[in-house]
């Protein structure tokens, strides 16, 4: 369910032909803020009467997990392999693992920035939240509107950065905390009426490097928040590999790798690949990372430092090597056929063999010539 797609009750305040628990009436508050009795029009995108009726249904939910001695679960959907494969596991697993968390999850909920590749907002629509659909499930999808230094609110991310006139790197990866955690975080409070709940997070056994980010917290808050975090593919030892493998077995289309078109943590064959085959996000990578740039040449911080590039080298560098490849191949005459299978599928033959990869781009081929 999107926030950003309902509508409003008849009457938001005083007295509504709609009944609040006394423990969500702090978001009834909000919802009332942002209705103008005047127009009768909602002042801007914001949680309105559905998801005051689907937070109804999540607290007395959540309030049966919590008279188990239990503590509820909120599962984040990130919309890429690691996510999807949990996403199956949970609801088709008699592990007893699994089955602990299948009883207690409340709500699953994916962070919307509109800046994902097509590939993964269609395998969202078209493959996860009907699967979800056929276990009796919804997914809420967020959609965060952050202020910029403008003065303006943006529901892309994109745009933002654009206004912004900066980029995240990898040092500060600005990206998340605002666009992701933060939103998530406020929605989650907001739906289920308390912040007393743990969460599913997606990382694979190879991404051991991002829980010991908990080494900087101090310890007694460190133990609180290793008890309220899940990552199953981790737990369970599974790498992106053995999790495709997995999903192909089961006949479920492995999604790529999720991600903005212009991540900081992009492989050089991954920018390359989207110079060939994403054109359109070439050109807005190339863009953010000029008007950055452009931005920083009139910042007194800045003066003197230098310019910045979201990779090592600039992303016109890039997308001219690419462009350059191609022009070798024709001028031997030989047709160049850039892959249609993302990078991030081929680089799963590093872990181990490379006949699950076969699989995935014969599959891919067969998806685009249909």
């Amino acid at each position: 369910m999107c926030y950003a797609e309902q509508r409003p009750p008849r009457k938001i305040w005083g007295f509504s032909p709609f009944r609040v628990p006394q423990d969500f009436k702090g978001l009834y508050r909000r919802l009332a803020a942002l209705y103008d009795t005047k127009t009768k029009r909602v002042k801007h995108t914001g949680p309105i009467y559905r998801m005051v009726q689907m937070g109804t249904v999540l607290i007395g939910r959540v309030k049966e997990v919590a008279a188990q001695g239990k503590r509820p679960v909120v599962f984040s959907y990130g919309a890429g392999l690691d996510s999807f494969w949990s996403l199956v596991m949970l609801f088709s697993s008699n592990d007893p693992y699994w089955v602990d968390l299948r009883e207690r999850v409340v709500l699953i909920v994916h962070a919307a920035l509109g800046a994902e590749f097509e590939e993964t907002d269609a395998h969202l629509h078209n493959v996860a939240i009907p699967f979800l659909r056929r276990q009796g499930w919804e997914m809420t999808i967020v959609k965060p509107r952050v202020t910029a230094r403008d003065g303006n609110v943006y529901e892309g991310i994109w745009e933002y950065y654009m206004a912004q006139g900066a980029v995240p790197t990898r040092a500060k990866r600005s990206c998340t905390p605002r666009w992701k955690i933060g939103p998530l975080l406020a929605a989650c409070k907001d739906l289920l009426g308390t912040d007393d709940y743990e969460t599913i997070i997606n990382y694979d056994a190879s991404e051991t490097h991002r829980t010991e980010r908990l080494k900087e917290v101090p310890e007694a808050e460190r133990e609180r928040i290793r008890d309220r975090l899940h990552h199953p593919p981790m737990v369970m030892g599974k790498y992106r590999l053995d999790m495709a493998e997995e999903l192909l077995a089961m006949n479920l289309e492995v999604p790529r790798k999720s991600a903005c078109f212009f991540c900081i943590f992009q492989k050089v064959a991954e920018i390359e690949w989207m110079a060939l085959n994403k054109p359109h996000f070439m050109a807005k990578t190339i863009a953010l990372e000029e008007n950055m740039q452009r931005v920083r040449r009139y910042s007194r911080r800045a003066k003197g430092k230098g310019d910045i590039t979201i990779l090592s080298k600039p992303m016109r560098f890039y997308q001219e090597r690419a462009l350059s490849k191609r022009a070798a191949e024709e001028a031997q005459g030989r047709l160049f056929e850039p892959s249609n299978t993302p990078p991030d599928m081929l680089m799963l033959s590093r872990r181990k063999k490379a006949k699950t990869v076969k699989q995935i781009v014969t599959a891919e081929q067969t998806k685009l010539a249909v």
